[in-house]
């Protein structure tokens, strides 16, 4: 009986450490923390039709911070949550934005912004 009992906690254990988290909270502030990768698509400018950019990976951090690029090019910088549908990106102490963030969820990450009165620069990240 002690060994059958043993050996269910053991693999209740297993069980539970493997399984995924599940995301449960709602605040785009602990939403948006973690590892992304995704592409922007930039407007039809000049006559130009819409275009997709390149693939990156974005690391946002609980601090605030964050990380964009692709390999051995990387740009570091901070963020900042300013409402439930918005923030702000600071390059290299350049602000860029605002974006709205049209999507967020556990597993996916949406933004726009708009650049000019003919386009928007979407962004689309997925974990």
């Amino acid at each position: 009986m002690r060994r059958i009992i043993i050996a269910a906690l053991i693999g209740w254990v297993l069980v539970a450490g493997c399984q995924r988290k599940s995301f449960t909270s709602t605040d785009p502030k602990e939403m948006i923390v973690g590892q992304w990768t995704g592409t922007y698509t930039n407007p039809p400018m000049d006559n130009r039709p819409s275009e997709p950019g390149m693939e990156f990976d974005f690391h946002f951090a609980a601090d605030g911070k964050f990380r964009m690029g692709k390999r051995k090019v990387w740009v570091d910088g901070t963020y900042q949550i300013t409402g439930p549908k918005s923030f702000v990106l600071n390059i290299r102490s350049m602000p860029a934005g605002p974006y709205e963030i049209v999507e967020l969820s556990s597993d996916r990450l949406v933004f726009e912004r708009k650049l000019s009165s003919e386009g928007v620069q979407r962004t689309e990240l997925r974990r």
